[in-house]
């Protein structure tokens, strides 16, 4: 309906470009983030679905130039550049973010976020639990096929966390994201 509707939509391209990672048609999901990017560069949805799916087909370059369009951290963009290496510059913008803001809406998701990104599950899962003690809203920023939670998702621990919120959980459906390193 959304796409029949607005078609150039860059919130509408991004969802579909994810719908195309989603099932593996992994060029029909470029071309539409391209699409997305162009109708709007600064689209956060765009630019962080982008991003991913850039970085799934070995553009690292690409991912980083895209990211850094977005001038506010969110955990999206914490777990991507995670993932990149650029964990340093997350942790610098997180920092900036939380002294601005004295604790974000989302300061622990975003702490978790990186912490998935550069695979330090113990940390990230420490972060996820003081996020839910503190009502973040997580589960509705990150939703649990993400492969943000590839590496955890079959954990027990992982899983009493996301019972606790109210997440249903299902067999893994997307592979973490490894391939930026």
């Amino acid at each position: 309906m959304a796409r029949r509707e607005d078609p150039a939509s860059a919130l509408v391209l991004s969802w579909v470009s994810s719908g195309f990672s989603a099932v593996g048609q992994r060029d029909s999901a470029l071309v539409a983030s391209e699409q997305a990017l162009q109708g709007n560069a600064l689209n956060y949805t765009a630019a962080i679905i982008a991003a991913g799916v850039l970085l799934d087909r070995g553009l690292r370059d690409s991912a980083r130039a895209v990211l850094g369009r977005l001038s506010v951290m969110v955990p999206n963009k914490a777990y991507l550049m995670g993932v990149m290496g650029d964990s340093a510059m997350a942790w610098a913008q997180i920092r900036e973010m939380n002294a601005r803001l004295s604790r974000s809406s989302c300061a622990r998701t975003t702490e978790a976020a990186l912490w998935f990104g550069v695979g330090d599950t113990a940390r990230a899962l420490s972060a996820l639990e003081q996020a839910t003690d503190a009502r973040e809203m997580w589960p509705e920023l990150v939703p649990p096929g993400s492969p943000m939670f590839a590496l955890v998702r079959d954990s027990p621990r992982f899983r009493r966390i996301a019972e606790r919120v109210g997440l249903p959980l299902r067999a893994p459906t997307t592979p973490a994201r490894r391939t930026g390193r």
